[in-house]
């Protein structure tokens, strides 16, 4: 009973707590319940050349005001900077901006991003991502929507976020003094100089870096290092449980334009307080269902552990999720993340409550149908249901198929089921004939994966097996060397179990 009351409970506090975003709550600008209202003033000819056809990559900058106003404050801002925002939304009809604040404001921002959204019909895909990100302690731009005016012309519906900047170090970090790198398209960081010294991927953002040597030496020390001197690195320079629970988020939140599957979208900080390096993912656009790459994949199905495309680097997520230690917290975390929040019943009050917000605003955004066509009615069925296109799933029915199948494919670290399967399997390895024999004594699971790894943490190959009380490895076609072989068994209720490594030698 006890036991009882208190899950209760704690879905409860959880619930609340999306309710009531309290990182939000630090800043009046972020009010998570409430849309207000930004009131811009440009020159009209400047206007017209920003949002002109064939200036969308264009670097244009133009000046003028703001005018900040919701139910508690009203601020104007006499000097600011304007200019297009984002990558895909340049070519949207209903553009995104990037304003720089001529002073520091309330808050201590320096700016803000206005993101339109225009490829997400419920307008909310991006703020649901800030806010789980936000509520495990995990560095993300605090968010709000607010209306866009400018030159007294309404805009539209907008997400209003914090730039990534000196002042979000600040507020997140306590320090605004380290080095500040941003990842774009291609930044799968390998140690390779033709990649990290090219201004266009790893653009340096804040601080001081010369020749490069931080990120060298980061990017040399993750792909060289292994195993226990790797482990020990990560630990000592890398903030790598926030790194591996951010990582599960946007694999849950099916975030694929991240670093994880399309090397894109990210940050690197230095902490020169704490000497450690810190991941910071963003633009989360692209999540919860929306598709723009290809119908071959399914992004609330595809496998949380096997999420990258198996021939590409992404040096980071493969060399610490080989490492068990991190492996059995990324799967233990999001086990206990989709039981805890990832799930309609958490989500659902959440988003009921943001549809509710945002609907009278809505049905006056003239905007909102340029891009896609877009109705009230597609605004309101788009969070249960997909509205066609690039959108697969609606928002909700992405939550829920995902938390299934992700729960399905979680490998399990429960010390019973190890217990039993360890004593289930023996490994005979007979290195005369390049061989190792798998004994089963309990068949009844659904199938059995092995996947063999190179001494530098590599793997080599990996085969999959039906049930069976014999399994017979080969190895002898691969090149001489030492070898690292490991199993995992799929059980029957659909979840990973790993097992023992075994060594063998070629």
């Amino acid at each position: 009973m006890k036991k009882f009351v208190l899950t209760i409970l704690l879905i409860y506090i959880t619930i609340l707590s999306y309710a009531q975003c309290t990182v939000g709550h630090e800043c009046s600008f972020f009010h998570p319940d409430e849309v207000s209202r930004i009131d811009i003033t440009l020159d009209s000819a400047e206007l017209q050349q920003l949002l002109a056809v064939g200036n969308e990559e264009k670097q244009l900058r133009f000046f003028g005001s703001m005018t900040f106003e919701s139910k508690t404050i009203k601020d104007t801002i006499s000097s600011i900077c304007v200019g297009l925002s984002g990558k895909d939304t340049r070519y949207s009809l209903k553009k995104s901006f990037e304003i720089a604040f001529g002073k520091k404001s309330i808050c201590h921002l320096q700016g803000l991003k206005l993101e339109s959204n225009s490829g997400d019909p419920t307008l909310s895909r991006s703020k649901l991502m800030y806010q789980l990100m936000s509520n495990e302690g995990i560095p993300a731009p605090r968010s709000a929507h607010t209306l866009l005016f400018i030159n007294g012309e309404y805009h539209g519906v907008y997400l209003m976020s914090e730039l990534i900047d000196s002042s979000f170090l600040t507020h997140h970090f306590k320090s605004n003094e380290g080095i500040l790198y941003m990842g774009n398209y291609g930044a799968d960081l390998t140690n390779d100089p033709n990649s990290y010294l090219d201004e266009k991927t790893y653009p340096l953002c804040q601080g001081k870096d010369f020749h490069r040597e931080h990120l060298q030496s980061f990017l040399d020390s993750i792909n060289l290092l292994h195993h226990k001197e790797l482990i020990h690195y990560v630990e000592t320079h890398f903030e790598v449980e926030q790194f591996v629970k951010a990582l599960a988020i946007e694999i849950l939140c099916g975030h694929w334009d991240g670093y994880a599957f399309n090397k894109d979208n990210f940050f690197l900080y230095f902490d020169d307080k704490t000497g450690k390096w810190s991941y910071i993912p963003y633009q989360f656009d692209h999540t919860f269902g929306i598709n723009l790459i290809s119908d071959q994949y399914d992004w609330a199905s595809r496998d949380i552990n096997q999420w990258g495309e198996p021939y590409e680097a992404r040096v980071l997520v493969n060399k610490i999720l080989d490492q068990p230690k991190y492996r059995n917290l990324f799967n233990r975390f999001i086990e206990e993340f989709v039981l805890r929040t990832f799930n309609i019943s958490t989500l659902s009050p959440y988003l009921n409550k943001q549809r509710e917000m945002l609907l009278p605003f809505v049905e006056n955004d003239y905007q909102y149908s340029l891009d896609h066509g877009w109705t009230t009615f597609d605004f309101i069925n788009s969070f249960e249901n997909s509205v066609g296109n690039h959108i697969d799933y609606g928002l909700k029915e992405f939550i829920l198929q995902r938390s299934r199948t992700a729960l399905k494919q979680v490998i399990s670290s429960d010390p019973k089921q190890l217990s039993h399967w360890v004593e289930t399997v023996k490994f005979y390895p007979d290195p005369k004939k390049n061989v190792v024999m798998m004994k089963m004594k309990d068949v009844s699971y659904k199938s059995c994966m092995v996947s063999v790894q190179n001494k530098e943490g590599q793997t080599v190959k990996r085969f999959v097996y039906p049930p069976s009380e014999s399994i017979k490895v080969e190895y002898d076609k691969f090149s001489e060397g030492t070898y690292i072989l490991s199993a995992e068994i799929e059980n029957k209720q659909g979840s990973w179990v790993g097992l023992p490594q075994v060594i063998i030698n070629n």
